[in-house]
């Protein structure tokens, strides 16, 4: 997996269990973390902690698997040319967006089996941002349930049931502005540090991004930006009435797009 200049490699074990998919992605290089994902449920584990969430199917799912698709408005499909990747052969898909508010991908898939062997996120000049890249694969007829167990020192744990209870005050804000084909596919609310914070997740079947919103001291100054190869990120202070909230977008779109979503955050009401 190549994002920007930084290399990293991962294992995938993917397969069918009881009817539902189950992963593991386990991390090969940096610190030892896993994601481990049965159905919906998604645990992202580290040694020290670990995070839990919800995933549904995507468009890109449904086009991997063979299932009936339909490309995003927004997004031109044309067949590119034929190759090999992990020893296989190969051919490309070109999914070119039809504005600058996304990115396009190049998806090599295996003659044989239709299995996503490569991925690139490309800007609107062609140029490759992120790649994923599969340099060996073995695809088997059955797979035993035990594999999808979490290495030494990670343990697949759920939340306590106290903090599933626990009481979150709401923030009330919408955006007044998306960019077309992107819809709002989930949100939360958490306290974090004992400040209500917000996120909604928004996506147009093949690009998505969060927006996160949180009340804060106005004396902390955390405006910035940054982008490491696909992924955008960007916080802006927003003054209101009773104090002042950061915003952030976190995702794989264009800086410009990023900021135009982070001027359009409209806070409805204070915390309620």
């Amino acid at each position: 997996m190549l994002n920007g200049n930084q290399l990293n490699a991962v294992e995938v074990i993917h397969g069918v269990v009881d009817g539902q998919p189950w992963e593991r992605i386990i991390h090969l290089t940096g610190a030892p973390a896993e994601i481990l994902r049965r159905g919906e449920r998604v645990s992202c584990l580290h040694r020290e902690s670990s995070k839990h969430f919800h995933a549904s199917s995507s468009r890109l799912q449904a086009l991997l698997k063979h299932q009936d698709f339909t490309v995003p408005v927004n997004y031109i499909l044309r067949k590119g040319g034929d190759g090999r990747v992990a020893g296989r052969e190969a051919y490309r898909v070109d999914v070119l967006p039809k504005d600058k508010a996304r990115y396009g991908y190049q998806f090599w898939l295996d003659k044989a089996s239709g299995l996503l062997l490569k991925s690139v996120t490309v800007d609107r000049k062609g140029r490759g941002l992120e790649v994923f890249e599969f340099v060996s694969i073995d695809i088997r007829d059955a797979i035993d349930p035990a594999v999808f167990n979490p290495g030494e020192g990670l343990h697949w744990a759920d939340k306590p049931q106290t903090e599933l209870e626990a009481p979150v005050p709401q923030l009330n804000w919408k955006l007044s502005w998306l960019p077309t084909g992107f819809d709002l596919s989930g949100s939360e609310m958490r306290v974090v540090d004992g400040v209500a914070a917000s996120t909604k997740v928004f996506t147009d079947g093949l690009a998505a991004f969060s927006v996160f919103l949180e009340k804060i001291d106005s004396r902390i100054h955390t405006e910035g930006t940054q982008t490491h190869g696909a992924t955008t990120a960007l916080s802006r202070r927003l003054p209101v009435k009773n104090g002042e909230y950061l915003v952030t977008v976190v995702g794989e779109i264009p800086m410009e797009t990023a900021m135009q979503v982070a001027m359009a955050v409209r806070l409805a009401g204070d915390v309620r």
